[in-house]
């Protein structure tokens, strides 16, 4: 049997297809069979980071990050929220509001957060920092908070009060004649600051219970003084508990230098989350990144007032931008 010139043509081709399609899939097996080099390197930098906190005391497969109000934590438990399915680790935010704020909520909680049987685990809590090892155990968890301007807070700490504030007022029927809810919040806080209202007092010198709405608060712990305002002691206590027990601190004004040394010291947690957040346009316009300009006079008050919270703060970021040159 003679076969046409065009069939001849035709079974060539074939084979040729066939030969190609087979050394093809040889090249794709032999490249499945290989981790890409990005994934061994990952791995690679996940081990060491990891070996650097376990000699530093910590163990690295559980992160805590302290909930505190109008300092951008927020961003980061939803940034954590996204990357623990990218990252394959278990985010959790605790429920209550209420702050660990006896020893005896700080030991059921560190039994429970250390009997963990899924890990890596990250989680949100309502806390001020306390040593685990205090309380018996080997390691710390690796410590985790975002900071603010002091002044950009505490407006933001003015706002966050007044809506409470008014919606009291409405309930019980106190609000002005003529006062509407809205008008209740628009309160200028100018006046405020000048005026020295209850709302926006900074009584320095006493202890507080609204301490906690500072930063320094979080860092100092849980004894007496750290809730004392302009406490030049838990001024020094909250630097050596940052320097000790939290590996990174995150500042709100500069996401770039927090995203890549995060990215560096955490990368179990944090590998992708630069990209990730220039990707969530909700969490981008987080009201925690608002800066509400304010007149000279009140801002000078505003930052004598803070004058302890706004050394703490420039103390941290200082270093944060060091840590990355």
């Amino acid at each position: 049997m003679r076969f046409r010139r065009d069939e001849k043509i035709f079974v060539l081709l074939l084979f040729v297809s066939i030969i190609w399609c087979y050394h093809m899939l040889e090249h794709l097996n032999a490249q499945n069979s290989k981790e890409p080099s990005s994934i061994v390197s990952t791995r690679e930098a996940q081990k060491k980071q990891e070996g650097q906190l376990i000699a530093r005391g910590f163990n690295p497969h559980l992160l805590l990050l302290i909930r505190v109000p109008n300092s951008g934590t927020g961003v980061l438990a939803a940034l954590l929220d996204k990357l623990s399915t990218m990252n394959r680790f278990s985010h959790r935010k605790e429920q209550s509001d209420q702050p660990l704020v006896t020893d005896e909520s700080r030991v059921g909680f560190a039994r429970q957060f250390f009997s963990r049987r899924t890990s890596p685990v990250s989680e949100y809590v309502p806390t001020v920092f306390f040593n685990f090892a205090q309380l018996g155990h080997a390691q710390n968890p690796v410590w985790l908070v975002m900071i603010r301007d002091p002044v950009q807070k505490f407006i933001a700490n003015f706002r966050t009060k007044r809506k409470v504030l008014c919606q009291i007022r409405l309930e019980n029927h106190l609000l002005l004649k003529g006062e509407t809810l809205e008008n209740c919040f628009q309160k200028d806080i100018e006046d405020c600051v000048l005026s020295r209202d209850p709302e926006c007092a900074l009584p320095h010198g006493r202890e507080v219970h609204s301490s906690y709405s500072f930063t320094i608060g979080y860092f100092c712990g849980s004894e007496s003084f750290c809730r004392v305002m302009g406490s030049k002691k838990a001024l020094d206590q909250a630097k050596r508990n940052a320097e000790q027990f939290f590996p990174v601190v995150g500042v709100v004004e500069d996401l770039h230098n927090t995203f890549a040394k995060l990215e560096e010291i955490l990368p179990t947690y944090f590998t992708g989350v630069d990209l990730l957040f220039h990707h969530l346009s909700d969490i981008q316009k987080n009201e925690d990144r608002e800066v509400v300009q304010i007149d000279e006079e009140p801002l000078e008050v505003l930052q004598q007032a803070l004058s302890l919270e706004i050394d703490f703060y420039n103390h941290i970021r200082h270093k944060l931008q060091k840590s990355v040159l």
